[in-house]
C-alpha cells in the first residue's frame, strides 16, 4: 500500500497542500503557539505557519503581536551565538517575522537591523524601507547613516522617495 501511495504523481505536493490547508484552518492563537514551540527551527520545518501569520497580520490581536515581538527579540539575541552557516537562515526568518508585526514594531526592528554588523541583516533592514514613504525623521536617519558609513545606498533610498 505504501509503495502505491508514493507512486501517485505529485504525492509530495499533495502532502504539502494538505499541510497548508490544516494551517489555514488554525486559529490565530494556535498559529502563534505553534510558532513559539520551536522558535528557531519552525521556519525550516513549517514556513507555512509564518506565511499564514503574514497573511492575517492586519487582524492580529495585541497579545499575538507582543508574543511575536518577544520571539523576534529572542531570535535576535540567540542568533549571535549560533553557527555561521545558520545565521543566514535565521536572518531570513527574522525578515519574515517583521512582516507579521505592526508597522511601529517592524520599523524599530528594521532600523536596528540597518545597524547590524552582518551585511545580510543590514540589507533586510534596508529592504523593509524600499517601497515606503519617508517622513523627515526617516530621511534624517538615512542621511545620518550615510554620513556615518559613507555608503551610497542610504542616499539612493532617500532619492528614490517621491517626497524626498
Amino acid at each position: 500500500m505504501q509503495n502505491y501511495i508514493q507512486k501517485i504523481p505529485n504525492y509530495e505536493n499533495l502532502q504539502l497542500e494538505i499541510e497548508r490547508a490544516k494551517i489555514r484552518c488554525m486559529s490565530e492563537k494556535d498559529l502563534v503557539c505553534e510558532l513559539l514551540k520551536e522558535p528557531i527551527s519552525i521556519f525550516n520545518k513549517k514556513p507555512s505557519i509564518v506565511y499564514r501569520l503574514i497573511e492575517i497580520s492586519n487582524t492580529l490581536e495585541e497579545d499575538s503581536i507582543k508574543n511575536i515581538s518577544e520571539l523576534t527579540n529572542y531570535i535576535i539575541k540567540s542568533s549571535e551565538t549560533i553557527a555561521s552557516k545558520e545565521k543566514y537562515k535565521t536572518d531570513n526568518y527574522l525578515r519574515e517575522l517583521i512582516k507579521i508585526l505592526s508597522e511601529e514594531h517592524a520599523i524599530n526592528y528594521a532600523y536596528s537591523f540597518m545597524e547590524h554588523k552582518r551585511k545580510n541583516r543590514r540589507l533586510i533592514g534596508l529592504k523593509y524601507f524600499k517601497n515606503r514613504n519617508f517622513d523627515n525623521n526617516m530621511k534624517l536617519k538615512f542621511l545620518n547613516k550615510y554620513i556615518a558609513t559613507n555608503d551610497q545606498i542610504f542616499l539612493e533610498y532617500i532619492a528614490r522617495n517621491v517626497d524626498a
